[in-house]
């Protein structure tokens, strides 16, 4: 790579970690969803609820209070819908 740059020129690594929160279910009308885990808004609660900021598809077409289950064991609902296609979920 080093014959790609020039003198004076900036190369900038970016080492961001990224948490594998991509999930895949089905909503109640039998159609495909998908939820993308952002950050945690909020610790979790007693009852293991927890707070995020995510990105869910198709974002035009879910509804606050939505709910989606992804496998027996997780459940997700769109509290209320944020800007640019995010939700707090």
């Amino acid at each position: 790579m080093p014959f790609l740059l020039r003198r004076g020129d900036l190369l900038v690594v970016n080492d961001t970690k990224v948490i594998h929160g991509r999930l895949r279910g089905t909503r109640g009308t039998g159609g495909a969803v998908e939820v993308f885990l952002l950050s945690p808004l909020a610790e979790a609660g007693a009852a293991g609820e927890e707070r995020w900021e995510a990105l869910a598809r198709p974002s035009k077409r879910l509804k606050e209070g939505e709910e989606f289950e992804f496998g027996r064991v997780l459940r997700v609902r769109l509290e209320r819908r944020l800007d640019e296609g995010r939700w707090e979920v």
